[in-house]
C-alpha cells in the first residue's frame, strides 16, 4: 500500500463519525428538502443564495476576521 492510500485510509477513519452525522441529517431533512434539491437548476440557485447570504453575514458580522482569513484561503 502506498503512502497516498495510507493517508486516505486514515482520513476516512477519522471522518467516519462526521459522515454518520451527515447521513442522519440528510435522512431527517430529506422529505422537506427533496423537492428543492431534485432539480439541478433549483439546487444551484439555492446553493448560490446560501453562499451569498453567508458571505454577507460574515462580512457584516466579522469584517476584520474575513479580511484576515480571506488572503490565506484565496492566496492573494
Amino acid at each position: 500500500m502506498g503512502l497516498a492510500e495510507h493517508i486516505v485510509d486514515q482520513v476516512e477513519d477519522r471522518l467516519w463519525p462526521l459522515d454518520v452525522v451527515r447521513r442522519g441529517v440528510f435522512r431527517w431533512f430529506a422529505p422537506v428538502l427533496a423537492p428543492y434539491l431534485a432539480d439541478r437548476h433549483t439546487r444551484v440557485a439555492w446553493l448560490s443564495v446560501f453562499v451569498l447570504a453567508s458571505s454577507l453575514a460574515l462580512a457584516l458580522g466579522f469584517p476584520l476576521g474575513v479580511l484576515a482569513v480571506s488572503p490565506l484561503l484565496l492566496g492573494v
